[in-house]
């Protein structure tokens, strides 16, 4: 981009049709350089991934974009002892009987760029009723990178068998059940049942959230009395649980 002039205006767009940039897609150009404000590659399930994008500025020829997107919150499940057995893949998968008790002792990461919000952890089975079965992990530090704490667990397996998870994420929200209905605290109340709760999420997306260590969801936004959902990105871990 060494021939673009202060001032121009360079836009990031996919090279796929139909695939849509979330966040602001566009830029002013300022001693050189173009710095997109909370930009996203397009969203997992259309199948783009980040070298699809390009930067067009009017009258230069369009350029491949190769990003490398920082996330401004990470978290990590390290280690994990549930009933005597030891795991280090993500999500451990553990079998049990019905209202079998569940004992995990767990080691975390986490990463918060931000330094002036409150962020929480939290965790969720999905079984249950929400709001019971979402409950707090702890508050957390924020402007750390790679901070780690160890964290204990003790529950009841569900009494019918089947597949069930317990899922973990955290964020700027001021308790756990606003990131598990997907509501921003601006809403007044956590809005469960309207399609975007994390626990009732189908087991292939909670799965390969589990495996990126993020999931996606339309989240609830209020500002001024108005409502709108936006795409957003959380941290994520999951135990995997089979009940015989």
């Amino acid at each position: 981009m060494s021939r673009a002039r202060d001032g121009d205006t360079a836009w990031v767009r996919s090279s796929v049709a139909g695939a849509v940039v979330r966040g602001r897609p566009w830029a002013v150009i300022r001693d050189g350089r173009m710095v997109f404000d909370s930009l996203y590659p397009p969203a997992f399930a259309t199948g783009v991934v980040t070298h699809q994008l390009e930067v067009v500025v009017a009258g230069l020829p369009t350029l491949e974009l190769h990003p490398a997107f920082d996330e401004p919150e990470t978290l990590r499940l390290m280690r994990s002892e549930i009933n005597g057995q030891e795991f280090t893949d993500s999500p451990p998968r553990i079998d049990v009987g019905p209202s079998m008790e569940i004992v995990a002792k767990l080691r975390w990461r986490y990463s918060i760029q931000a330094s002036t919000a409150s962020y929480f952890m939290g965790y969720a089975t999905s079984w249950g009723t929400p709001p019971q079965n979402v409950h707090l992990t702890r508050a957390l530090l924020v402007g750390v990178s790679n901070a780690e704490f160890s964290d204990s667990l003790r529950l009841r397996s569900p009494s019918t068998p089947g597949h069930y998870w317990i899922l973990w994420t955290l964020g700027a929200e001021s308790d756990p059940k606003w990131l598990f209905s997907g509501t921003n605290w601006a809403c007044g109340i956590p809005v469960w049942g309207d399609g975007n709760d994390v626990p009732t999420l189908p087991d292939s997306v909670l799965r390969h959230a589990a495996i990126r260590g993020r999931v996606e969801i339309p989240y609830n936004y209020c500002h001024n009395g108005s409502h709108q959902r936006r795409v957003r990105a959380m941290p994520f871990a999951a135990v995997e649980i089979t009940v015989h």
